[in-house]
């Protein structure tokens, strides 16, 4: 087979976004458990600008969000060019991508998918638990201004993925 007729077939980049405790590290870790041992080619990457998610477990209970976004995050956006890169080339290899993305829509979060887009990522805006709408539209209004790629609504609380095989 010539390089003229090879295809390569780009993984899928999934993005789990939504307001804080809406669930996207505990849907995240729980894709993970499924599929870690499929042998699929999947990524998954917690891209959390804003202090929530893997980062806390650094540091004790009484660390606020913002001493540890002071503290971890002072370069953040050398860390988020390597997490485009990350995604881009692992795409290119065929893997599928899931990505973690903070509470909060951010300037980092919009880099990070204005640099997919080409990819076409599909996101998963997580509704949360209970109350704090107006979180959830903040992302609603962040993804019209963006413009890339599908968004759909789900809700990790209710987590049907588990009956889906990978």
């Amino acid at each position: 087979m010539t390089s003229k007729n090879m295809y390569i077939m780009r993984g899928k980049v999934i993005i789990l976004a939504g307001a804080p405790k809406s669930g996207k590290s505990t849907l995240m870790r729980s894709i993970q458990e499924k599929w870690q041992f499929s042998g699929k080619k999947v990524f998954f990457l917690e891209a959390n600008v804003d202090g929530e998610g893997f980062w806390s477990k650094y540091f004790n209970g009484k660390t606020s969000q913002q001493q540890i976004k002071k503290e971890l995050f002072s370069k953040f956006m050398e860390f988020m060019q390597k997490y485009v890169q990350y995604t881009i080339n692992l795409s290119k290899l065929g893997f599928d991508i899931f990505v973690s993305l903070g509470g909060k829509p951010s300037q980092e979060n919009a880099y990070f998918y204005k640099s997919i887009a080409h990819l076409q990522p599909i996101t998963l805006l997580l509704i949360p638990f209970e109350g704090k709408n107006e979180k959830f539209i903040e992302w609603v209004e962040f993804m019209k201004k963006l413009r890339v790629g599908d968004v759909i609504i789900a809700s990790a609380k209710l987590y049907p993925l588990r009956i889906y095989t990978p």
